[in-house]
Parts: structure tokens; C-alpha cells; sequence
């Protein structure tokens, strides 16, 4: 299966590391099935972001580390909870989590909940990318952009909706206005037809 999407695409988001860690073997196997010039993102398990919520996860850092290492994965994903609200607290919780980070790596973090002014206040002190996606918001900071589709623009079900050629056109149209790097990932129920659409869309005049 991802020997064929790799014939397809040359990115993919490892979503299902945020339920379960796969064993490392797995991940130099999925490296090796992907091919050299492959592009592996992985999201951060649950336990890091969800349970412990930052907070005594040195352990947890570790064995993710060991999967994104041996997947040769060049990007983390930090996603919190919408419970995970803007606070002093939770801020210092995440500037120390940071720094349990080892270099070499391009983390983001999707903060969901959190107003761009409170995203600023952390990116202000750290190196990391703001995840969003763009039907939504702007994202404070790129370098490279990350940008994940839920699939719920203004009045829709979160996850349910499929794109349309006119929202992708828009989508094309602000990929292009951005100078650099600019990852696209499809999280909703029509991900793949969506993901190829948008890859002929990117290719049309």
C-alpha cells in the first residue's frame, strides 16, 4: 500500500502514530518501502499531548523520537486539545516541553483553541511552525507552511465535508502567494480523491 502511494505522492502525514507507536522495525520498513526521496511527517502520540498534556514526558519524547529517527521523518506534529486553552501555566508547560526536543527536526503545533496573539507569545521563544488550516486562519508562522484540511469550512461537519474545484482553485491560488515550502495535508473523509484533485488543480494554468 504505501510502496503505490508513493508512486503518487512523494508526501505523507503518519497519522496513526497519535493512536499507537508503531515498533521501529515497522518504521525503517515503512522508510525503506517509501523510497529515499519520500517524505515522511509524523503526529506526536496522544500520551505526549493529550494525557500528560507536556508535562513528565521524557519518556514518551524518547520513544517517539526513536520512530521519527528510523522513519527518517523530517516533521513532528504537536496537536493539542481544544480543552488545552491559552494559560500562563500551560504556556511555561510548553516552553519546557520544548526543550526536551532534540535538534535536527522541524516541529509544529497545532493549537487549537488559541488565539494567533497567543500563538505569537509562544513562537516568539521557540523555533517551531504554526499548523493550521487555511479555510480556517493564518498561520503566524511558516518556514515551511503546514496546513491541515479538517474538512470544515463555515457551517460544516468537521471531517465530512469534501472539497470543492472552487475551494481547491482558492487553496492553489494561497499555496502560491506563500514563498517557500508549503505542505497540504487532506485530514477529512475524502482525503485521497481530494489530495488528487488538488494535485491536478496545482498542475492546471
Amino acid at each position: 500500500m504505501l510502496n503505490a502511494y508513493a508512486h503518487v505522492f512523494n508526501f505523507v502525514e503518519v497519522n496513526s502514530t497519535f493512536y499507537k507507536l508503531p515498533k521501529v522495525e515497522t518504521a525503517k520498513r515503512w522508510r525503506s518501502e517509501a523510497g529515499d526521496n519520500f517524505l515522511f511527517s509524523v503526529k506526536a502520540h496522544r500520551s505526549i499531548t493529550h494525557d500528560k498534556r507536556f508535562r513528565n514526558v521524557e519518556e514518551d519524547v524518547e520513544k517517539l523520537m526513536e520512530v521519527v529517527k528510523a522513519m527518517d521523518a523530517f516533521f513532528v506534529l504537536f496537536q493539542t486539545p481544544r480543552s488545552f486553552r491559552f494559560s500562563e501555566e500551560n504556556l511555561k508547560a510548553l516552553l519546557d516541553f520544548y526543550e526536551l526536543l532534540p535538534e535536527g527536526f522541524t516541529y509544529g503545533f497545532e493549537l487549537r483553541g488559541w488565539s494567533n496573539e497567543e500563538v505569537k507569545m509562544f513562537l516568539a521563544k521557540v523555533n517551531a511552525v504554526h499548523v493550521v488550516d487555511p479555510f480556517d486562519r493564518e498561520p503566524v508562522r511558516g518556514d515551511p507552511y503546514y496546513f491541515r484540511l479538517h474538512g470544515s469550512p463555515p457551517g460544516e461537519r468537521m471531517y465530512k465535508y469534501k472539497y470543492t474545484d472552487e475551494d481547491l482553485r482558492w487553496l492553489k491560488g494561497r499555496v502560491e502567494e506563500l514563498e517557500g515550502e508549503v505542505y497540504v495535508v487532506f485530514n477529512n473523509v475524502w482525503m485521497c480523491e481530494d489530495a488528487l484533485r488538488f494535485k491536478e488543480i496545482l498542475r492546471s494554468p
